[in-house]
C-alpha cells in the first residue's frame, strides 16, 4: 500500500483564491479550553488530547488539509467567498487496519450561520445500513470465494501430469454435438458433491482461435420440470452473444482485447495443458438446485476446473475438477422470459435475450469470463497467487460496465445501456444504491453473508471511479497484466500510465468524486459524471462508460449533516462523509481532533 502521508500538500483552487497557510503552536489558556471542549466529546478510554493547537486556513472547491492528527488539535478556517456554499468534510482512513480512535469536530460561530448543537456518534455494524435492507431474494453475480484457489499449492510429477493431460485432451476432442457428459460440482447448500448430467447442445466454431461448447443439463432442457427451461433458440442467442463470426461483435473479442487470452502456456504440471485454450465450455444448469428464476447465484467461474483432477485434494476441490476451461450459468434465470414481474407474478411471457433476466445473464457471461482470464493472466503466469477478492471482483464488475452498451445489458451502473448521461433521479437499480447506503465501508475487505452485496457495490463504485478518470479499458488491462494482487496492482497500473498517485491519494480523490458526482464540470481526477460517455480505445476497439450521478440513486449517498460530531471508528481503506455547513459565506471555522493516519479533505459546493 502507498504511504498515506504522500502527496498531502496538493490542493485545488477555484474562484481565483490563493492558498494561505498559518501554522501556530499555541499553549496555555487557549489550549486548556480546547482540551476541555474536546475531552467532553470523547469516551474515557480515548487518548488524552494534547494542549498543542495548530491553525490552518484553506480555500477553493477541494482542499486537502495538511494535518496529521495524533496528539494535536487543529483549528481550521475555510474561506468561502461571497456566494453561499455548502461545506463537506471527508475523512479518509487509508491505513491497513481499522481506526478505533475518536474523530471529533466542533463547529464554531461563522459569519452567517450558527453551529448545530447535535452530536453524531455511531458505529456501523457489518451487514447493517441505515435506510436500506437486503431483499429476501437478491441476485448474487457469482461465488466470490471460489476464485481464491491459490497456486502453487498443488503439483504433479511431470510424467504423471503429461499423461493425464494427454488423456484429457483426447476425451475433450471426442465430444460431438449431442454427446453426454457428467460434470462434477459442489452443492454448498447441502454441502455435498453433485454430478450434473448434460448434453452438448451447440458448438460454435467461427474459425477463430477458440471453439465454444454449450452444454445444458438434461433436467434443464426443453419441457423440463423447472420453472423455465432452456431451448435451442435461447441457447443460440446466448452463444452468439459470447462468440460470433465477424469482428468487434462478441464478448470473447471485446474482453480478450482488454485483458488477454483466457489460457495458454504455463509451467505448472498440475494444470491442464496450454492446448486447452482451444475450447471454452459453458454449462447451463440449475445452480444449487433452487429452481429460482430471479434470485440466487447467476453464474460462476471456479479455477478447480483448470486443474488436473486429484481425488485426494479436497482443500482446493480439485478432486471434482472437470479438467477443462469452463464456467457455469444458471439455466432457470437464463430461461426466464418475464421482464419485470408485478406483485401478482404476471409478466411478459415471450422470451428475448434483451429481457431483464436474460440480459443479466449476458452480463454474467462477461463477468465470469473476466474471472477466467484473470486466473490465467494474473495467477498462473504473473503473480503465482490469487488476487485479493475485492480486486478481482472489481475487474469483473468494470468489465460489465465497459461492454454494457455492446451486449445491450444495463450492467452495474443500473442505467439504460444506451443512455450515456447519468439518467434520472430515483434509480434503485444496479450496484450503486447499495454503495450509497454504506459508503463508509472499507474497500479492501470482502464481507460475507448478506453484507457481500455491499462489498460488490463498494468494489464497483471504486472501479467505476478509476475507470472514468484514468484510462478506462487501458487502465484495467494494466491492472490485470502486472504481478501484483492487492492495491499495488492499481497504483502500479496508474504509474505505468503516467499518474504518480499513492493509494491514499486515490481514496481521497474518490471521496471528492462521490460528493461532486452531480457536477458535470468537475476536474479530471474527481469525475463520475461528464454528462456524456467516458471513451477509451484499445487496438481500434472503442469502449464507452456512461456517466454516474450518485444523487440520482435511491437511497441517496450516506452523508451526515452536523457541524459538530464525534465518531469512534473508521474501517480501513474507507471514507466517511459529513456536511458541516449549509449556505455559508465568507468563512467558517471548526476545531478538529483525529488520530494519525486519518486524513481530512474539505469540499465546497454552491448551495442549491
Amino acid at each position: 500500500m502507498g504511504n498515506p502521508l504522500h502527496h498531502t500538500n496538493r490542493s485545488v483552487h477555484s474562484g481565483g483564491f490563493e492558498l494561505k497557510i498559518r501554522l501556530f503552536l499555541r499553549v496555555g489558556v487557549i489550549g486548556l479550553i480546547l482540551y476541555s471542549i474536546l475531552i467532553s466529546s470523547c469516551s474515557e478510554s480515548d487518548k488524552t488530547v494534547s494542549t498543542v493547537t495548530l491553525e490552518e486556513e484553506g480555500t477553493g472547491e477541494v482542499y486537502f488539509v495538511k494535518y496529521d492528527g495524533g496528539d494535536t488539535v487543529l483549528r481550521y478556517t475555510h474561506n468561502l467567498g461571497s456566494s453561499p456554499k455548502d461545506v463537506f468534510f471527508v475523512f479518509t482512513n487509508a491505513g491497513s487496519s481499522n481506526s478505533n480512535s475518536t474523530i471529533s469536530v466542533i463547529g464554531n460561530q461563522t459569519t452567517n450561520q450558527s453551529p448545530q448543537t447535535s452530536t453524531f456518534s455511531k458505529d456501523f455494524p457489518i451487514g447493517q445500513a441505515s435506510g436500506f435492507s437486503v431483499e429476501a431474494k437478491t441476485r448474487l453475480r457469482d461465488r466470490p470465494e471460489l476464485i481464491q484457489l491459490d497456486l502453487p499449492l498443488i503439483t504433479l510429477g511431470e510424467e504423471s501430469g503429461q499423461r493425464v493431460s494427454q488423456l484429457i485432451q483426447t476425451d475433450r476432442q471426442s465430444a460431438t454435438l449431442g454427446s453426454s457428459q457428467s460434470f462434477l460440482d459442489w452443492d454448498f447448500n447441502r454441502n455435498t458433491q453433485v454430478s450434473v448430467t448434460a448434453t452438448l447442445r451447440k458448438i460454435i466454431d467461427v474459425s477463430t482461435d477458440v471453439v465454444l461448447n454449450l452444454w445444458v443439463a438434461d433436467n434443464a432442457w426443453d419441457s423440463c420440470s423447472k420453472k423455465f427451461c432452456m431451448t435451442s433458440d435461447k441457447l443460440n442467442a446466448f452463444g452468439e452473444k459470447f462468440l460470433k463470426s465477424g469482428s468487434d461483435n462478441d464478448i470473447y473479442e471485446w474482453v480478450t482485447n482488454i485483458f488477454g487470452a483466457p489460457w495458454g502456456t504455463h509451467s505448472n504440471s498440475a494444470y491442464i495443458s496450454a492446448s486447452a485454450a482451444g475450447e471454452i465450455d459453458i454449462l447451463f444448469y440449475d445452480i444449487d438446485a433452487d429452481n429460482s428464476d430471479d434470485g440466487g447465484v447467476l453464474g460462476f467461474f471456479w479455477p478447480k476446473d483448470n486443474a488436473i483432477r486429484d481425488s485426494s485434494d479436497t482443500t482446493n476441490y480439485t478432486n471434482i475438477s472437470n479438467e477443462r476451461l469452463m464456467f457455469y450459468i444458471d439455466s432457470v434465470m437464463a430461461a426466464n422470459p418475464q421482464d419485470i414481474l408485478d406483485q401478482s407474478g404476471a409478466g411478459d411471457s415471450t422470451w428475448d435475450i434483451t429481457d431483464e433476466m436474460p440480459a443479466e445473464m449476458v452480463a454474467t457471461l462477461a463477468h465470469e469470463f473476466q474471472h477466467m482470464i484473470h486466473f490465467y493472466q494474473k495467477t498462473m503466469i504473473r503473480a503465482g497467487s490469487s488476487s485479493e477478492t475485492w480486486l478481482n471482483e472489481m475487474c469483473s464488475l468494470v468489465t460489465e460496465d465497459l461492454v454494457a452498451d455492446k451486449i445491450m445489458a444495463n450492467g452495474p451502473r443500473g442505467t439504460a445501456y444506451d443512455t450515456y448521461s447519468a439518467g434520472s433521479s430515483g434509480n434503485s437499480s444496479g450496484r450503486l444504491p447499495w454503495f450509497n447506503s454504506i459508503n463508509y465501508y472499507g474497500l479492501i475487505d470482502w464481507y460475507s453473508g448478506s453484507a457481500v452485496y455491499y462489498s460488490y457495490a463498494t468494489s464497483y463504485a471504486f472501479g467505476a471511479y478509476i475507470a472514468r478518470n484514468y484510462g478506462g479499458a487501458g487502465l484495467f488491462q494494466k491492472i490485470i497484466q502486472n504481478s501484483y494482487t492487492d492495491e499495488t496492482a492499481v497504483t502500479r497500473a496508474l504509474s505505468d500510465m503516467g499518474h504518480d498517485l499513492s493509494f491514499a491519494d486515490l481514496l481521497k480523490r474518490w471521496g471528492v468524486a462521490v460528493l461532486l458526482s452531480g457536477d458535470t464540470t468537475a476536474s479530471s481526477g474527481y469525475q463520475y459524471n461528464s454528462g456524456n460517455s467516458f471513451v477509451s480505445t484499445l487496438d481500434s476497439v472503442t469502449y464507452e462508460l456512461g456517466s454516474i450521478n450518485l444523487y440520482y440513486y435511491s437511497p441517496l449517498p450516506a452523508i451526515t449533516e452536523s457541524s459538530s460530531f464525534a465518531v469512534s471508528s473508521m474501517y480501513k481503506t474507507s471514507n466517511r462523509y459529513f456536511k458541516v455547513g449549509s449556505e455559508m459565506t465568507n468563512s467558517g471555522t471548526w476545531t478538529i481532533s483525529m488520530p494519525s493516519g486519518v486524513k481530512l479533505t474539505v469540499v465546497t459546493r454552491d448551495s442549491d
